[in-house]
């Protein structure tokens, strides 16, 4: 029904420059950020049948027009092409530059209007002094139970205040904490799940098998009485108390699967800003390292959108898409890339990965257990899990939907790849076959 492409921009020099090369179709992006923009390709008859642009959206009438069309046309879809079709020219005098302010409310109420007409609980608000929107989803009048899954060893420290944070900074009620303690033998660490235990601030299930994370999560969601668990380590600590209430407002969607936070090293960078498949041979966190008041590519960081994957470090996910899927893959994903599979595996079964940036958490990322390659058995077993990955999803690691073909698989930060990965369809003389065109056989060298 609608089709998009990439974009750059060209100044009154003629010089271009900042490319946008956008995911494929991510409505929940597309509710902050104006994805299709300026150049869109609709179906005239649902063009017509919404009347076209409104006066009074002037600075957002594209993304009114957009939305309107897509509530009159549900269940159709919307294409990405994956080349720079269009130059947004760069001129001061441009409405949206000159009159900002009205461009962002004209996005706030069409936003919000969208809202209304599909009866979703939402609210749209601008994002500082840019032109994007921030949604803020309600929770259910009965808040669903939620099961925080935490699997622990020893590690006294970094549980206690990973608990403190769950216990004294999270706003979200009802809650229940599951400690799968894996063979702690530390005497305080010990002591300290005891005692939670003894008061009833947590259930305890022991497992004092080899480490296996994958076992451990599916043991701590089996022993779950919540709707919602929440899979996290026991090195991650609380920043913003509603970071629970942000989760759960998303994993109750039913059309979502897996929910992930923005996650910060200690030192405040970025630790996990989502996951992309492909980088480093399997999968690798975006922005990672940005500093944390970063925007990040096209002002990702502080947009909810969705993703192929985001870390099981602090995962939200409904109890019954997490049995659906089968859980996490003990069998061949002990310790690596279990939860990259997982959520490969949620899309695959038709749900959405979302991430948002308004759920912020610690992550001292692998304090408790170290490297994954720190002896040699952990390396052979990186090296098998990584193998076991790229047989298991090899299409997919080479091509992640949410994440442009254009961009370089080398690298953590959207850098434009050196030859591009996108497809020229009408190169492809199957797909022309499907319409009946003869295609010449494409001449080889750069195209």
């Amino acid at each position: 029904m609608i089709v998009y492409s990439d974009e750059d921009h060209l100044d009154e020099a003629g010089r271009r420059s900042r490319p946008y090369f956008k995911p494929d179709w991510d409505y929940d992006l597309f509710l902050g950020q104006n994805l299709i923009s300026h150049l869109g390709a609709y179906r005239a008859d649902q063009a017509r049948s919404v009347g076209g642009f409104r006066e009074g959206f002037e600075g957002s009438q594209d993304w009114d027009f957009a939305l309107r069309v897509l509530d009159a046309s549900p269940g159709f879809n919307v294409e990405h092409v994956p080349f720079v079709l269009y130059h947004w020219r760069q001129r001061p005098e441009a409405f949206s530059k000159a009159s900002l302010h009205r461009a962002v409310d004209a996005a706030q109420r069409a936003v919000n209007e969208h809202f209304e007409r599909t009866g979703q609980s939402a609210v749209a608000d601008p994002v500082g002094l840019s032109s994007h929107l921030r949604i803020k989803r309600g929770l259910p009048g009965e808040r669903p139970l939620v099961s925080i899954v935490i699997p622990t060893r020893d590690a006294y420290s970094l549980l206690r205040a990973c608990l403190d944070g769950l216990i004294q900074r999270t706003d979200y009620q009802p809650l229940e904490i599951i400690l799968v303690d894996n063979g702690s033998t530390a005497e305080d660490a010990c002591a300290l799940i005891e005692d939670l235990e003894r008061q009833g601030q947590a259930r305890v299930v022991r497992d004092d098998g080899p480490f296996n994370f994958s076992r451990l999560v599916n043991r701590g969601v089996e022993a779950a009485a919540g709707s919602v668990c929440v899979l996290l380590n026991n090195d991650i600590d609380v920043i913003r108390t509603d970071w629970l209430d942000e989760m759960v407002s998303h994993v109750v969607r039913p059309e979502v699967g897996a929910v992930g936070a923005k996650l910060y090293y200690a030192n405040d960078t970025l630790q996990h800003g989502g996951v992309i498949l492909g980088i480093g041979g399997v999968a690798a966190h975006a922005h990672q390292r940005a500093p944390g008041a970063s925007l990040g590519y096209m002002n990702r960081l502080m947009l909810t959108h969705s993703l192929s994957c985001v870390t099981g470090a602090c995962l939200a996910v409904r109890r019954d898409v997490f049995h659906e899927v089968g859980g996490l893959d003990a069998t061949h994903l002990a310790v690596s890339f279990n939860d990259v599979d997982f959520c490969i595996r949620v899309g695959q079964a038709g749900y959405r990965v979302i991430w948002t940036p308004e759920a912020e958490l610690y992550h001292h990322e692998s304090a408790s257990r170290g490297s994954v390659t720190a002896t040699e058995a952990s390396r052979q077993r990186n090296l098998e899990e990584k193998a076991f990955m790229n047989e298991r999803w090899a299409e997919l690691l080479r091509n992640d939907p949410c994440f442009n073909p254009n961009l370089s698989l080398t690298d953590r930060n959207f850098a434009v790849a050196e030859v591009s990965r996108a497809l020229k369809p009408w190169r492809n003389r199957h797909w022309a076959s499907r319409f009946g065109a003869a295609v010449e056989e494409a001449p080889r060298g750069p195209q």
